[in-house]
């Protein structure tokens, strides 16, 4: 009889009508690594886009590390993720996305992190954003405290979604993600910090984050917002519930609410679309030392829109904490992992 041994790590990354050179540099990025014991499992959610699938089978023809599945159906990318998790077998589990890349040591440095800090249970990193010819554009920072982590949590995401790597447990705690068409990597989070787990990020950027116009994120960047907020209330009922440490508390989620919410937000497109416009504006005068104008678009952005508004002061707020959080840092240099360790 013969025993199938489990990989150390499970790689999961759903593909959804990806141009095929980013595609490429993608999986390849996963099979260089220099921390070879892994499984990639790639799920493809166009079943009818037969050249992608040609693509990925190649690489699979070279390379067994893959587990190449093709949804019957397009899921989206929260259920096609739980279906790829679902199917790992890997002590760790990790995310990559389609159109990004991997440092050729990310799986390694995550790895040797996570065995040497047990009291962790999820770790990003910082990232660099690429434009689509993968020319570098800047720095994607996310907290490396995971006492900080847990208070900007209230505000944004704090891990890069394609830069996790977590232990197993976690995604069995949670049970996987929830039917989000975006923020789905939010709602995750902010139900592990609430279920007592510890998220924190490595200090050095291990992925080349591409900055796609036609991703999710970027295409109802409005609807997102929303959802953000709505993520927010539900982190309020679980509170009210006393749900402290505890991954099954109940917070009235529901698929039919969710729907409701998103057709609440496409109700008030017109408004949210001209408030991000305004948004985006302030964000581009301010990239280009403008500073005069960005307060003017900023307004306008709050004026238009209550959501905008809400954004707004979210930022505001984190970088009074970040601020604050590092000039307490300065004065009495904290022991990073003492709150985690001492769970």
């Amino acid at each position: 009889m013969t025993v199938i041994r489990s990989p150390l790590i499970s790689v999961v990354m759903s593909v959804y009508r990806q141009p095929h050179e980013w595609l490429s540099a993608a999986i390849a990025s996963i099979l260089n690594q220099t921390l070879e014991d892994f499984e990639f499992i790639v799920l493809l959610d166009a079943p009818d886009d037969a050249e992608t699938a040609e693509l990925v089978q190649k690489f699979s023809d070279r390379d067994r590390r893959i587990r190449l599945s093709r949804n019957q159906c397009n899921l989206g990318l929260a259920l096609s993720l739980n279906r790829g998790f679902a199917m790992a077998r890997g002590k760790y589990f990790a995310r990559m996305d389609s159109d990004d890349i991997s440092e050729r040591e990310r799986l390694q440095v995550q790895y040797e992190y996570l065995e040497a800090h047990p009291k962790i249970d999820l770790v990003g990193s910082q990232a660099l954003y690429i434009d689509s010819e993968a020319q570098p554009l800047g720095l994607f920072s996310m907290p490396t405290d995971p006492r900080l982590a847990r208070q900007l949590v209230r505000f944004r995401s704090i891990a890069i979604h394609p830069t996790w790597f977590f232990r197993s447990h976690v995604w069995h705690e949670l049970n996987g993600y929830r039917k989000f068409p975006t923020s789905q990597d939010y709602d995750f989070l902010y139900r592990a910090i609430d279920a007592g787990l510890t998220v924190a990020n490595l200090d050095r950027p291990l992925l080349h984050y591409r900055l796609n116009p036609s991703s999710i994120t970027s295409r109802k960047a409005y609807i997102q917002l929303g959802l953000n907020i709505y993520i927010r209330e539900l982190h309020q009922r679980r509170m009210r519930n006393r749900c402290h440490d505890d991954s099954t508390c109940y917070d009235g989620f529901s698929e039919e609410e969710l729907a409701c919410r998103i057709e609440k937000i496409e109700r008030q497109a017109n408004r949210l679309a001209l408030g991000e416009k305004y948004f985006r504006l302030a964000a581009l005068h301010a990239s280009r030392k403008r500073f005069p104008l960005v307060p003017y678009y900023v307004l306008l952005s709050m004026l238009v829109s209550q959501l905008h508004a809400r954004r707004i002061f979210g930022i505001v707020a984190v970088k009074i904490y970040v601020f604050l959080w590092k000039t307490i840092s300065h004065f009495y240099p904290p022991n990073q992992y003492k709150e985690a360790e001492s769970r």
